[in-house]
């Protein structure tokens, strides 16, 4: 079963998943549950993207049940903090859909 999910927060240098269709937001300290769902929102909305409809409505379900709690803190930690670094290193949060496949009690991505 398909699922959206966090792929990775890191600097976009040490990103590796780039074989998939990716949502990357900014993160910093302070980023908000509601700050990543209009992020996602805004990329889906005015950047072409590779997502089909089905695959949107999963998106769509993760962003509602990131909204149950609107105010709580996404992203808490301060060993990426983007006021000190400049922004070609800003911290990323990357999103895509995978489809975890189980074996042996250990998940990996299809």
């Amino acid at each position: 079963m398909k699922q959206f999910a966090l792929l990775d927060a890191c600097y976009p240098d040490y990103f590796r998943g780039y074989h998939r269709s990716v949502i990357a937001i900014s993160l910093n300290p302070q980023t908000t549950n509601k700050d990543i769902v209009d992020g996602i929102r805004l990329e889906l909305n005015y950047i072409p993207t590779d997502f089909s409809k089905t695959e949107k409505l999963i998106i769509s379900e993760y962003c509602g049940s990131l909204l149950e709690d609107p105010e709580g803190l996404f992203f808490n930690d301060t060993d990426y903090n983007n006021e000190n670094c400049p922004e070609e290193y800003e911290v990323y949060a990357y999103f895509s859909i995978i489809k975890p496949v189980y074996s042996n009690g250990i998940m990996f991505l299809s």
